[in-house]
């Protein structure tokens, strides 16, 4: 049977394929941590906020020395105007500047300049800036953080993390980001992981039809699945009395058997997909919790895909569960059974 044994190499192949499929999935969480790590702990923006207070020192002193002058607000100016104009009163004009940026204001763009150069989170940068202080005190507080994040042992899987990979081409150099890498992985990953469970899964379940009608399990292809009780009686005589005394024993003891090498398959194939799995719904929630990353569109992919991925991987399993319920006979003595 020619189309059983194509079949069987085209499931050996896809078994191979499973290792690139796991690398890539490993792939992706492994650069979703270090995303993840450069949106809390990243030293790059608490040096790009410093610097950004540090150039604009000047001006912030200005900002923080008239914070507590009183101003008036446009705003309320506006509704007080039209409340005296219905009753019949002069207009009120302002006598003191009208407020128009204030310290905290200028200290949360200056933090956003940061967010966009390094990656970090904008809520963990604002959380170490203190607008009650003065930009020189900030800076302190700042640089001492800084200097206890440097202490830290920071990487992921203990590997030292940077934030962009420098690339070659000739003599042309190119720095990716890892944000790059990790948002193109974060869409191709359920692409690949859907392409090759579908066609691993049709290609497993014509084979097992297949195997099912066979009455010679060698006509199967020797891969890791194919894995069959095979029972091995020969023609004497006194093996046919035994045979006919122990039937029911024998029986009940061949089906445990048969039920154990599938379980045995079964396991195989959980393990192969739960090494694929595992790493791509990791990677997926290190996602979910970066800032960035939180769109509506992403987790709409990525629900349809896992919805996918389960009923291909269930399908597979009941495959694998019952299409296996017979037991192949071997030859001993040249006499097939």
């Amino acid at each position: 049977m020619n189309l059983l044994t194509d079949l069987g190499k085209r499931i050996e192949r896809l078994l191979y394929l499973s290792i690139f499929i796991m690398a890539v999935c490993w792939g992706f969480n492994y650069f979703a941590q270090t995303v993840l790590y450069t949106q809390k702990l990243n030293p790059n923006g608490y040096d790009a906020l410093i610097n950004g207070l540090d150039e604009n020192i000047d001006y912030l002193n200005g900002l923080f020395s008239n914070k507590n002058e009183a101003l008036d607000d446009p705003l309320e100016l506006l509704r007080l105007n039209k409340v005296r104009e219905k009753l019949g009163l002069e207009r009120k004009e302002s006598k003191k500047p009208v407020k128009r940026m204030s310290y905290e204001n200028q200290l949360s763009i200056i933090a956003q300049g940061a967010v966009r150069i390094s990656g970090i989170d904008y809520d963990v940068l604002m959380g170490q800036i203190d607008s009650r202080i003065s930009p020189s005190d900030n800076i302190k507080k700042l640089q001492e953080q800084r200097s206890k994040i440097n202490d830290m042992s920071i990487n992921v899987w203990g590997i030292e993390s940077p934030s962009k990979l420098l690339l070659s081409y000739g003599d042309s150099k190119y720095k990716v980001a890892n944000n790059l890498i990790t948002t193109i992985l974060l869409y191709l990953t359920p692409l690949l992981i859907i392409v090759w469970l579908s066609s691993f899964y049709m290609t497993r379940n014509r084979e097992a039809s297949l195997i099912r009608d066979a009455s010679d399990y060698r006509i199967t292809y020797p891969h890791i699945l194919n894995l069959f009780f095979v029972t091995s009686i020969d023609m004497s005589r006194e093996s046919w009395e035994l045979r006919f005394v122990n039937a029911k024993n024998k029986k009940i003891t061949d089906q445990w058997l048969c039920r154990l090498y599938t379980l045995v398959r079964v396991i195989i194939i959980a393990v192969l997909l739960s090494l694929i799995f595992y790493p791509y719904v990791s990677g997926l929630k290190a996602m979910c919790s970066v800032s960035n990353y939180n769109a509506y569109f992403m987790y709409a992919i990525h629900i349809v895909s896992v919805i996918i991925m389960l009923i291909f991987s269930l399908s597979l399993l009941f495959v694998e569960i019952t299409f296996t319920n017979k037991i192949f006979s071997g030859r001993l003595g040249g006499v097939k059974i």
